[in-house]
């Protein structure tokens, strides 16, 4: 039994061990500054990321550049920490809100508006999103919404986003953090790895 290795948290994450299939992901999304903690131990692995969380990611990600305006949502106050980032990504068209004009900066990010939001910020971007993927594998194809249809083609051709098996999409499935760093990885080191380096 001596050459088993012990598994060994990540990053300092007591919740995320090497042998997790989502550690390569974490340790991605933590030193690219992608993604912290919920606290200097804890990942939260499999709790949702919020959409506000997903602003806050991608306003970071592109150097928090300043906010001149709030944005227009009702639910969104300036003192609150994400205030800078919705509104960002709300001016460069990269997040919308509810027809409603709600934000809902506490629900969790679907797959689909997962994809929505990186095929919106890759336009932002000037990346190619031209690619498409054929979803009729997945049986669950139907359920993708209308507004995420290119997206969701795209984000499967692009290989940042897979099926949950071979068969299901799972597109109004909440995405966990562990998903989303797994996400992100795929995003930056793929299509759209020219970002990393800027």
């Amino acid at each position: 039994h001596g050459d088993l290795i012990a598994p060994t948290p990540i990053c300092g994450f007591q919740d995320v061990l090497s042998t997790d299939w989502f550690a390569p992901a974490v340790r991605f999304a933590f030193q690219n500054r992608l993604m912290n903690g919920t606290s200097s131990t804890q990942f939260a692995p499999n709790i949702s990321l919020t959409r506000a969380m997903v602003a806050q990611v991608l306003y970071n990600f592109s150097g928090a550049p300043a906010v001149t305006q709030p944005s227009s949502f009702s639910d969104v106050t300036s003192d609150q920490w994400f205030a800078n980032a919705v509104a960002w990504a709300q001016q460069n068209g990269i997040m919308n809100g509810y027809p409603d004009n709600r934000f809902g900066a506490n629900d969790p990010i679907t797959r689909q508006d997962f994809a929505v939001v990186l095929y919106h910020y890759s336009s932002q971007q000037q990346l190619d999103t031209s690619v498409r993927a054929n979803l009729s594998q997945y049986r669950d194809v139907s359920s993708v919404s209308s507004y995420a249809q290119d997206a969701m083609q795209w984000a499967v051709a692009s290989k940042i986003i897979s099926g949950k098996s071979s068969t299901q999409l799972a597109p109004k499935d909440s995405a966990t953090r562990a998903e989303c760093a797994q996400i992100l990885k795929n995003y930056l080191t793929g299509v759209a790895s020219s970002l990393l380096g800027s």
